[in-house]
């Protein structure tokens, strides 16, 4: 788990909210706090869908909505002359971009996490007294000492941070 302050909010919240740079994402759970709360929660209501909308690209199961269904709804509550009091999104990679990670991290020693029994990959966003901070995580359906999966997903979103130009800093006490 890496904790990363985003030097630049407005920046990063137009990068969020109106542009498709975290669209691949999807969404677990955000909360927005400005006169009032508004609670999102990104689990599909399975009994809602036509079978053929609860698979992704790849045929795997879809429980989550994706960032790009909420980031409108989200842009819309954000806008305007206030800042929120504050807002959290809770993020995390689609089936495919869990594989991809799986991969890279057991490719680089030999061993690791079998995409299976990756619960989620997690990139949590948190605004807050104007600042917004950036932690990732990782649930397994299984118990592991394995820091392989968690370290890659670190890096990739670091690096992801870089090809959007978005300038971090740790965070400071």
């Amino acid at each position: 788990m890496i904790a990363l302050q985003i030097e630049d909010t407005k920046d990063f919240t137009v990068k969020l909210l109106a542009s498709k740079a975290f669209d691949p994402f999807l969404l677990s759970r955000g909360t927005i706090v400005t006169g009032t709360t508004v609670t999102m929660d990104g689990r599909l209501n399975q009994d809602f869908f036509d079978p053929d909308q609860l698979t992704d690209p790849q045929g795997n199961p879809r429980r989550y909505a994706n960032w790009s269904e909420f980031r409108e709804l989200a842009f819309q509550r954000i806008k305007g002359k206030r800042l929120p009091l504050s807002f959290q999104f809770i993020l995390m990679a689609d089936s495919a971009c869990a594989g991809r990670i799986a991969k890279l991290a057991s490719a680089s020693a030999g061993s690791g996490v079998a995409p299976d029994q990756i619960a989620g990959l997690f990139l949590n966003i948190q605004y807050a007294n104007g600042r917004i901070l950036c932690t990732t995580g990782v649930s397994l359906h299984i118990f592991s000492l394995d820091k392989l999966l968690e370290q890659t997903w670190d890096q990739y979103v670091r690096q992801l941070f870089r090809d959007l130009q978005i300038a971090v800093t740790l965070p400071s006490e």
